[in-house]
């Protein structure tokens, strides 16, 4: 009687556990600049919903960054290049699998330069 009563505790703990876990994604991302080839190193991804800022990260020597236990939905990202340049992305963070890429080019999340060539 006292296993069974210890089985049925145990299978309600993990059942939390498991609920808890589930639909948290981890994102890595990498950050660059395709039109200029290069990645952005110390590079600073804010997460947030709305007004409500999320997890910060800083991006790695080769642009990489990782944030752990999103829940599904859509996110804002602001992110702050080491030179002071600034720019915003989308994500939406599927939940469809445990770990999620992402690319996020800042060529194509700010206006075209002048002498840029078409």
């Amino acid at each position: 009687m006292l296993g069974s009563r210890f089985a049925r505790i145990l299978a309600g703990v993990l059942m939390v556990v498991a609920a808890s876990s589930a639909g948290a994604t981890d994102v890595v991302g990498r950050v660059v600049d395709v039109s200029d080839t290069q990645v952005f190193s110390g590079a600073l991804v804010n997460f947030r919903v709305g007004s409500v800022n999320g997890p910060r990260v800083a991006t790695d020597s080769a642009g990489f960054f990782k944030v752990s236990g999103l829940s599904k939905g859509a996110y804002l990202l602001d992110i702050q290049l080491p030179d002071g340049r600034s720019f915003a992305s989308r994500v939406l963070v599927s939940g469809l699998s445990k770990t999620q890429f992402i690319e996020i080019d800042y060529s194509r999340s700010v206006s075209p330069d002048d002498e840029d060539d078409y």
